[in-house]
C-alpha cells in the first residue's frame, strides 16, 4: 500500500479516539471537483464517478478497522492506441490500523529484525498517529 497522502482529493478525517461501539459510517461521493482531481493525480482521463462506503470501526485495544466498499466509473487511455477505455471499479475496502506505539504492530518481527509475513494471510496492520486517520485518502488507494 503507498503512503497515505494527506492531500487527497477525497479527503475526510475520520476522528478514531471515541468511535461508537457499532462502529461510524462514512460515505464518500466525489462531486465534479474531485472527480478531476482524482483522474489528474491518477493520470485518468476522466473519473466520471466515485463513491466510498465505508465503516471505521475500533479493532484490538486501541486498533482500528475500515471496512466497505468502492465502487468508480473512469476513462483511462489504451496504452497501445491511447483511444479512451471505460472502466468500473467495485473493489472492497479492508484496512487495520495501529497506533505507531503499539506493541502489536512489532509481532510480525523476530528476534534479529526480520519480518515474517505469511503470503497467504491478511495484511499487516498500518499504523497511524495522532486522534484521526484519513479513511478518503485510504480509500482513494484502492
Amino acid at each position: 500500500m503507498k503512503h497515505i497522502d494527506p492531500q487527497s482529493p477525497v479527503s475526510f478525517r475520520a476522528n478514531v479516539t471515541r468511535l461508537p461501539q457499532k462502529g461510524l459510517p462514512v460515505v464518500i461521493e466525489a462531486d465534479a471537483a474531485q472527480r478531476a482531481a482524482l483522474a489528474e493525480e491518477h493520470g485518468l482521463i476522466s473519473v466520471e464517478s466515485y463513491r466510498a462506503e465505508l465503516l471505521v470501526a475500533s479493532w484490538k485495544r486501541n486498533g482500528v478497522k475500515i471496512s466497505g466498499r468502492i465502487e468508480a466509473d473512469i476513462t483511462q487511455a489504451c496504452i497501445v492506441t491511447l483511444e479512451p477505455v471505460e472502466a468500473h471499479i467495485d473493489e472492497p475496502v479492508e484496512a487495520l490500523l495501529l497506533p505507531e506505539d503499539s506493541k502489536l504492530g512489532r509481532q510480525g518481527f523476530d528476534g534479529g529484525g526480520e519480518i515474517l509475513l505469511d503470503a497467504e494471510g491478511p495484511d499487516s496492520p498500518e499504523t497511524f498517529s495522532g486522534d484521526t486517520i484519513d479513511v478518503g485518502a485510504l480509500a482513494e488507494q484502492y
